[in-house]
């Protein structure tokens, strides 16, 4: 089984692994875009790039997408 997180930023992979128990999984960390602006300054516009990391993971060449493969995207945001 294999577990995809959708960033290379250090402190969200430890927020990953702090959560998920991966121990006896592949874990790959793969920087993708979450094709919303640098700063998202709504909690849909958060969620939304949370959403299209994974979809941008997801759609990568080598990417395995078999039963019981794991995604996560992580996005920060600001609410004004």
């Amino acid at each position: 089984m294999a577990l995809y997180i959708a960033t290379e930023r250090k402190v969200k992979i430890a927020a990953v692994r702090s959560v998920i128990e991966a121990k006896d999984d592949e874990v790959h960390c793969i920087k993708v875009s979450s094709d919303v602006g640098e700063q998202p300054y709504s909690i849909g516009e958060t969620i939304r790039g949370a959403c299209n990391r994974v979809r941008n993971l997801m759609k990568l060449e080598g990417v395995s997408l078999i039963n019981g493969s794991r995604f996560v995207g992580i996005e920060d945001g600001i609410e004004p």
